[in-house]
């Protein structure tokens, strides 16, 4: 892990507490990038996976280059991954997805921020890219933006392949058994109204 002129903030009070933290002091940014590799220990993995609500997740772990653009705003490309442990929401069987992703993101002092909310949100970067994140006392906190960049990718409904409402109502009217997902009981309660 390159950590060049970077240096690991420790006084976590002054950041938003997550389970994943990554806070970064920008000191020492310049225009040219600097590559950061990020990775969940298995406690932190944990306690993201009962945040998202997901069996578990493992091998999170992200490739970052951060670099001060001209007018001194901090640009981040980010590249993450993880495995994440589901339940099928029609048979609770367990899912393993593997996710791999990435996103563009600006840091603002609160200055900036300032500025970008009087503008409108219409302050003008040189690339077209996400709602910038914020740069409290020099420092970013990688931790907590990737990880709710992985929050967005999980599927909140995941089935096995193949497996729909339409594909369980035609195979249980098959084989003349009555459905016992909450969706067929709904549809039965409906039914006697």
């Amino acid at each position: 892990m390159h950590h060049g002129q970077f240096k690991l903030v420790h006084d976590l009070d002054k950041i938003i507490n997550t389970e994943f933290q990554r806070p970064i002091s920008i000191d020492g940014l310049n225009e040219v990038e600097r590559y950061i590799e990020i990775k969940a220990d298995e406690q932190e993995s944990e306690a993201l996976a009962l945040r998202f609500s997901v069996l578990s997740i493992s091998k999170f772990n992200a490739d970052v280059w951060l670099s001060l653009d001209h007018d001194h705003y901090v640009y981040a490309r980010i590249k993450f991954s993880a495995d994440v442990l589901q339940s099928c929401v029609f048979t609770l069987e367990p899912i393993l997805t593997s996710i791999t992703d990435g996103f563009e993101l600006n840091f603002l002092s609160d200055e900036q921020m300032d500025t970008y909310h009087l503008k409108d949100y219409t302050l003008e970067f040189d690339r077209n890219i996400e709602p910038p994140g914020i740069i409290t006392d020099r420092t970013i906190d990688l931790g907590a933006v990737i990880s709710e960049y992985l929050c967005l990718t999980i599927d909140p409904y995941p089935r096995i392949k193949g497996m729909d409402l339409e594909n369980i109502n035609s195979s249980d009217s098959d084989s003349g058994q009555t459905v016992s997902s909450p969706f067929a009981a709904l549809k039965q309660w409906r039914g006697k109204t």
